[in-house]
């Protein structure tokens, strides 16, 4: 049995809408420390590392650990039907996910189970960086739409005084540059 409540919408619409711009589907692991997933996109170019503690969530019970295959997108689909002010309960029932949103008035959604393999994805803690850099969210999300309008990629630069986002197209160029100090840079390492 699994049944989690949250009330903190923004939480779960925007950490699975940022997935879901990454991967299709995933296998998400549910255990007494909460929701996690890790899974790479086709390419294997972008590692998706999601941990939501259970503490995130108002109600969390769980009588063993589970893992479970889901469509994002579907997911998130259903997420984005919540309003801030609704609450979203999972329950896990009959090899489906049933999220229930309530406020103004009670609705049901069923998500399929999915049969997925666990692709290898390399342990991320053995990835070695170079640099550590942690930026707002704000910060990164604007920087991506800046680049949205020029290239499909984005390029992060570090060094020890700055972080930088770069978009290079054909013809134009956008960049988000923070030197080391300001307060949207909360911490950097280069």
């Amino acid at each position: 049995m699994f049944k989690a409540v949250i009330t903190y919408i923004p939480l779960l619409r925007d950490s699975i809408s940022s997935i879901a711009e990454i991967i299709d589907e995933g296998i998400f692991k549910i255990n007494k420390d909460g929701i996690s997933l890790v899974a790479a996109d086709r390419a294997m170019v972008a590692v998706v590392d999601l941990n939501i503690f259970s503490k995130a969530f108002e109600k969390f019970e769980l009588d063993k650990d589970i893992s479970i295959g889901l469509n994002v997108s579907n997911l998130l689909s259903v997420i984005k039907r919540a309003s801030p002010d609704d609450k979203i309960t999972m329950n896990l029932q009959n090899n489906k996910l049933e999220l229930m949103i309530e406020g103004s008035s009670k609705r049901r959604f069923t998500v399929p189970i999915l049969d997925l393999s666990q692709e290898e994805v390399p342990p991320i803690d053995q990835l070695e960086f170079t640099s550590d850099a942690e930026i707002r969210p704000e910060i990164i999300e604007s920087g991506i739409q800046d680049a949205e309008i020029v290239a499909d990629s984005v390029l992060f630069e570090t060094s020890p005084s700055k972080f930088v986002m770069r978009a290079e197209g054909d013809v134009s160029r956008a960049e988000l540059e923070l030197e080391k100090g300001n307060e949207s840079l909360v911490s950097l390492k280069a």
